[in-house]
């Protein structure tokens, strides 16, 4: 079993330990999986009619499903032409990536200490995965893997607080990591650096670790900035 599917397997748990999905959440976690996985791309209108009928349900759950869309940034209400995919914009991705820089590495300052030598296997096991979906030009996948990597880093946080906002910034981090990827930002470059952070925190230089992943993090939205630039879609 992959490192992927295992985590998987563990939301998989978790959720059924909860209370059951009620309509909503079920439709809400479907077109949520689409937007992620780009079945449904940035632009794309959200009709509840349409969804209602391919849900058999009334409108009212999916009216409820894409309020939670709108909650978790995927979408967007428009006036006069109802909701819509969230599209991804420059300032979006630096005020989100700039907010990333400040919190993550103190959540990793806090997990690093405490991981053990399964944690650093199961990351190894992301970072293989990872490497192979970039070979196959796999974005979505890539994108489900580097949350995931990223994630194990900064899991084992004492503070409840940056966790949730790390939490409520995973489903922008994906998006913004697809809308990178298709500007052209270097896949191979942060897989480098991605390992260089887990080699840091093996090596108990968490300080390091931290430093590097703050680096990382704008690097990237440097990466995003210069591949979305005017000047470059001129030259293209």
């Amino acid at each position: 079993m992959t490192a992927i599917h295992s985590m998987r397997r563990e939301n998989v748990k978790r959720r059924a330990e909860s209370k059951p999905e009620t309509a909503h959440v079920k439709i809400f976690e479907v077109l949520r999986r689409k937007i992620l996985s780009s079945n449904l791309m940035p632009g794309v209108q959200l009709t509840e009619a349409d969804i209602a009928k391919q849900f058999s349900v009334s409108t009212t759950p999916v009216r409820e499903a894409l309020q939670m869309l709108i909650q978790h940034g995927l979408a967007d209400r428009r006036a006069k032409r109802g909701v819509a995919v969230h599209q991804v914009t420059p300032q979006e991705v630096d005020d989100v990536y700039a907010m990333r820089a400040i919190i993550e590495p103190a959540a990793l300052l806090e997990s690093a200490p405490s991981l053990t030598a399964g944690d650093y296997e199961s990351i190894n096991g992301l970072l293989a995965e990872a490497k192979e979906a970039i070979a196959r030009f796999e974005n979505e996948k890539l994108s489900e893997i580097n949350s995931a990597i990223h994630t194990s880093l900064y899991k084992k946080a004492r503070n409840d607080i940056l966790l949730s906002w790390l939490e409520q910034l995973r489903d922008k981090h994906k998006l913004i990591s697809l809308y990178g990827w298709r500007a052209g930002t270097p896949r191979m470059q942060e897989w480098q650096e991605h390992d260089s952070i887990v080699t840091d925190c093996k090596n108990g230089q968490f300080d390091a670790a931290a430093a590097r992943l703050r680096d990382h993090i704008l690097t990237f939205k440097r990466n995003v900035a210069a591949a979305d630039s005017p000047s470059r879609h001129s030259a293209d």
